[in-house]
C-alpha cells in the first residue's frame, strides 16, 4: 500500500522524492502559487486545467507528446499535484506511459485527500461515460497538507464532504455522527485543526482498510461505490453537476430504493438526507429516473443483465446486492 504522509511541513514533501531521479510535475494551474512555495525541483513541469474535461484521451495525448519531446523515460518520477481529476489523470498517465513510471500524489482538495488519491484507481472518461478507461496502480506516496483545505472554495469543500459522509454511512456510525455534529454546516475556515484532521484521517483510514482487504474490487471494495452507480449516471446526463453533488444525489437515490425494498428504515434514509443537505449538498434529482437507464446499462460495475449495487441496512452498515438492471424501478 501507499505511504500516506500527513503533514503541514512542506519540507517533508521534497524529502519524499527519490534520490537521483529526474522529476516531472503535473499540477493544477489553480494551485500554481502553492506549487511554487513547495520548491519542488522539477526537470519538467506541466500546468493542467483541472476539472472533468481533463479526463479525456486527447488531454492524455497532449501530455504524452510533451513527455516524449522532453525525453521522459521510465527512470523518471512523476508528481501529480491537484484535486481529484488531476490525481486521476496523473496516475493514469504514469501507469501507462512506457508501461509505467513511479509516481506520487499531492492532493490539494478534500475529495482528493479522502478519496481520489487513495486506493490506486486511476482513470479517464470515454466521452460522457465516467472512468471507463483505467487501471489499479498504487502511488509510492501521498502527501496531505490539511491546511490547504482551508483555502478551498466552499463548493469544492462540500464536494469532498460527500465522500466523507459516504464513508461514515457504509461502515462507521460514530464517524457519520462526528460529521453530523461537528462538521456539517460549518465553513472549513472555522473548523479547529483537530476537527479538520479527524475528518481527513478517519476517512482515509476507512477507505484504506477496505482497499487493503480487496484491492481489485472483487468483494468488499464495492462498498466504496455507494451512490456512485446512480451518481455517475446523473453526471453523464447532466455534465455540469459536480462529483460531490452527483454522489450525494446517488446516495439518496440508492437509499430510497433500499427503503422501497424494505431493507432500510425510512428514518435512516431521512437522517442521511438531512446530513447531506446540512453539508450544502443537493439531495433531489428533478427528472424521471428512467432517463438514467442508458448510462446505468454502460456502468463498469454491470455484469450481463445485473449490476452490483450498494445499499444501506442502517447508517454504518451496508449490503451489496446483485440486482437485475430492470428491477431498479427505472
Amino acid at each position: 500500500m501507499s505511504r500516506i504522509c500527513f503533514s503541514r511541513n512542506l519540507k517533508e514533501l521534497a524529502d519524499l522524492l527519490p534520490e537521483g531521479k529526474q522529476v516531472v510535475v503535473l499540477y493544477d494551474k489553480a494551485v500554481s502559487e502553492w506549487v511554487k512555495k513547495t520548491g519542488l525541483p522539477a526537470d519538467l513541469s506541466i500546468g493542467l486545467e483541472g476539472g472533468e474535461t481533463l479526463k479525456q484521451w486527447d488531454a492524455v495525448a497532449r501530455v504524452v507528446d510533451r513527455f516524449m519531446n522532453a525525453a521522459v523515460d521510465r527512470s523518471w518520477f512523476l508528481v501529480g499535484i491537484g484535486g481529484g481529476t488531476v490525481c486521476d489523470f496523473a496516475g493514469f498517465l504514469a501507469s501507462i506511459y512506457m508501461r509505467g513510471i513511479s509516481f506520487g500524489f499531492v492532493p490539494t482538495t478534500l475529495i482528493a485527500q479522502v478519496d481520489a488519491a487513495l486506493g490506486g484507481k486511476n482513470g479517464i472518461h470515454f466521452g460522457s461515460y465516467k472512468n471507463i478507461l483505467g487501471c489499479i496502480v498504487q502511488p509510492a506516496w501521498i502527501f496531505c497538507d490539511p491546511d490547504l483545505l482551508r483555502s478551498l472554495p466552499l463548493r469544492e469543500f462540500r464536494c469532498g464532504l460527500a465522500e466523507c459522509v459516504k464513508h461514515g454511512a457504509i461502515v462507521s456510525e460514530p464517524y457519520f455522527r462526528f460529521i453530523e455534529e461537528e462538521v456539517a454546516g460549518y465553513d472549513p475556515a472555522e473548523l479547529p485543526d483537530a476537527t479538520l484532521d479527524r475528518l481527513v484521517r478517519d476517512s482515509q483510514q476507512i477507505k484504506m482498510d477496505i482497499v487493503e482487504k480487496d484491492l481489485y474490487e472483487q468483494g468488499e471494495r464495492r462498498a466504496l461505490n455507494f451512490g456512485h452507480t446512480f451518481g455517475h449516471a446523473m453526471a453523464a446526463e447532466e455534465p455540469s453537476l459536480s462529483h460531490g453533488q452527483v454522489v450525494s444525489k446517488g446516495m439518496v437515490m440508492a437509499s430510497r430504493l433500499a427503503v422501497r425494498k424494505g431493507l432500510l428504515e425510512k428514518a435512516e434514509c431521512e437522517r442521511l438526507e438531512k446530513v447531506l443537505a446540512r453539508c450544502g449538498l443537493e439531495t433531489e434529482y428533478p427528472y424521471p429516473e428512467n432517463r438514467l437507464l442508458p448510462y446505468i446499462l454502460h456502468d463498469k460495475k454491470r455484469q450481463t443483465n445485473y449490476i452490483w449495487l450498494v445499499l444501506l441496512r442502517r447508517i454504518g452498515q451496508y449490503m451489496i446486492v446483485k440486482e437485475p438492471v430492470d428491477s431498479f424501478g427505472l
